[in-house]
């Protein structure tokens, strides 16, 4: 009701104000000066007939006004049209043809009435909606009194907060050289780009965002500059040895201060070298020994080798730690294998070089240290695998001008000391002192040395305490017991008991007498026939008939048992 209402009295204005545009100017046609209201002028009023000269009405169009509309910023949002409204349009004819949008972007448009309805006057447009609008006009009748507003529309999308990035100060490397070579390098930063620039001998790095909707840099006016020395390059080369001094290795630690062997790997030393070998071809099969050296120039390595025997399969390689800068941290291990890659070194850390074979880096030792002149030996060594089977002896290595040569140490006969009292109370197998076993195998003798000894038939050898030999002498020795003698042959170390085969025979047996033979020897004469047969003179006597010399040898040699027997239990008592 209010609608009509307000409807109804707008109209009815409108027609007094349409009434008073008319009557006013035949109001005034009918005035004179005085406000008579015969409306003739004075001095030519009348027409040639002397009468009064009446004139016809003249009809005013009503006058217009420019609107604007409002809401620009406070509409529904809708991403597929720009919809713009009039309202309290008094007719459809009265209504605005057009009206005219400016976007922000620049352009211009300008939009049909699509409509209107119950009083309200629509525009649409979808020109521009990736824009916002800046301002929307029409030309409407004087006497409109409604809204021009925008209705719905593409809604301007919500700032994102940019990150805080900042630019870091990088490293000028200026290589040696009489050409420009000079380079600049910084961590990776987020969002942030380092731009390089040149001018003549001087980098110059500034810095900027990736993407200026993301980022926003926390120092925009960083930057960094340097000039290139154009020095002439004094590389260092490596140097050969002078001398050679060598290490005898007969023991891990006499070479190796850590090691990579693992599980399916193995190490023994030999009389002439290191045995090393692998069970198979897995990550389990490796063998790798390492000495840590005092940190020397990458220059003082001398001439690397390595003399090994194979036996079968791979063969090891010579390892070098190396620490490209000094900084004392390994950067990755050089691997030489002469047999496969000559002088050639490969290493999977980066040193500069040119890559080869698969590898990152692949070069000789000289193209390492031109690259990098300061580099420093940390520890070198050698490895067979991972994932390589081999079997081999290993005799020598050389590094930096030492050589060190692994060979078994000769064994010293080690005499165990008689043990009466053990401060373990017998709980363990060894005796206090080190390494000799509480236990010996011994091989028992009976009879007498020299006449009749010989081994003691049933258990031999045995294993007997140390504590039960006096005067215990070690292996290879003899001692007496309340029985006869019997001789050490071997520790008990839990061993299998050694074979009887192993035992010497007895010192000594009862000689045996000849026989002397009693049948006749016929003698054969050159030249005859048949002979007679003779019979062979027995062996001469000399005194004593035979029984006689059998008594007296038993008898002597009783009496020289009989005094070797006592020297002999002297001895070992």
């Amino acid at each position: 009701m209010k609608s009509v209402f307000n409807r109804l009295s707008m109209g009815l204005a409108t027609a007094v104000i349409v009434l008073a545009q008319v009557v006013m100017p035949v109001q005034a046609a009918f005035a004179d000066d005085n406000g008579n209201g015969d409306g003739n002028d004075n001095s030519s009023g009348n027409n040639d007939n002397g009468n009064k000269v009446v004139t016809n009405p003249q009809i005013v169009t009503p006058t217009t006004q420019s609107i604007s509309a409002k809401a620009l910023t406070d509409h529904t949002c809708n991403t597929t049209e720009w919809h713009f409204v009039i309202t309290q349009v008094d007719t459809a004819a009265n209504a605005p043809a057009t009206i005219s949008v400016t976007f922000g972007n620049g352009s211009t448009a300008t939009v049909q009435l699509n409509e209107v309805t119950g009083g309200t006057a629509h525009y649409l447009t979808t020109q521009n909606l990736n824009s916002t609008v800046n301002s929307a006009t029409a030309t409407i009748y004087a006497g409109w009194t409604g809204q021009f507003n925008l209705s719905h529309g593409p809604c301007a999308p919500v700032e994102q907060a940019k990150t805080q990035v900042t630019a870091v100060n990088g490293v000028f490397a200026d290589d040696c050289g009489l050409e420009f070579n000079l380079a600049f390098t910084a961590a990776v930063t987020e969002g942030v780009t380092y731009t390089q620039t040149r001018s003549e001998n001087k980098l110059t790095v500034t810095a900027t965002v990736t993407d200026s909707t993301k980022y926003t840099l926390t120092n925009p006016n960083w930057m960094q500059s340097q000039t290139d020395l154009l020095v002439a390059c004094n590389r260092p080369t490596i140097k050969p040895c002078t001398t050679t001094p060598t290490t005898t290795v007969s023991k891990y630690e006499d070479f190796a201060d850590y090691n990579d062997t693992r599980a399916t790997g193995h190490t023994k030393f030999l009389s002439n070298g290191l045995r090393i070998w692998t069970d198979g071809a897995t990550s389990t099969d490796k063998v790798a020994w390492y000495n840590a050296v005092t940190p020397y120039s990458l220059a003082d390595i001398g001439v690397p080798s390595i003399d090994y025997t194979n036996t079968a399969g791979g063969v090891p390689g010579m390892q070098i730690s190396l620490d490209k800068n000094g900084d004392g941290i390994s950067d990755g291990i050089l691997v030489g294998e002469p047999a496969t890659y000559g002088n050639n070194w490969w290493s999977n850390g980066s040193f500069g070089i040119s890559s080869g074979m698969g590898y990152t880096s692949y070069g000789t030792l000289q193209d390492y240290l031109t690259a990098n002149p300061d580099a420093k030996v940390l520890a070198v060594g050698f490895s067979l695998g991972s994932g390589v089977k081999g079997d081999g002896v290993l005799h020598s290595l050389t590094f930096g001008c030492q050589k060190w040569v692994f060979e078994k140490a000769a064994e010293v006969p080690h005499v165990c000391p008689a043990n009466t009292e053990w401060s373990d109370m017998n709980k363990n197998s060894k005796v206090d002192e080190g390494e000799c076993y509480k236990k010996v195998f011994v091989c028992k003798f009976v009879g007498i040395p020299g006449i009749n000894e010989r081994l003691q038939t049933g258990q031999n050898p045995i294993s007997v305490s140390v504590n039960s030999i006096k005067d215990f002498n070690g292996l290879g020795s003899y001692f007496n017991d309340k029985q006869e003698r019997s001789l050490v042959i071997a520790f008990d170390e839990g061993q299998a008991k050694p074979s009887v085969d192993t035992c010497t025979p007895g010192k000594g047996s009862v000689p045996e007498v000849p026989v002397v033979p009693t049948t006749p020897v016929v003698p054969v004469v050159p030249g005859k026939g048949s002979v007679t047969p003779t019979t062979v003179t027995e062996l001469p006597e000399t005194g004593a008939g035979t029984n006689a010399l059998l008594i007296g040898l038993i008898a002597a040699a009783a009496a020289y048992g009989a005094v070797y027997f006592a020297q002999s239990k002297r001895q070992y008592e």
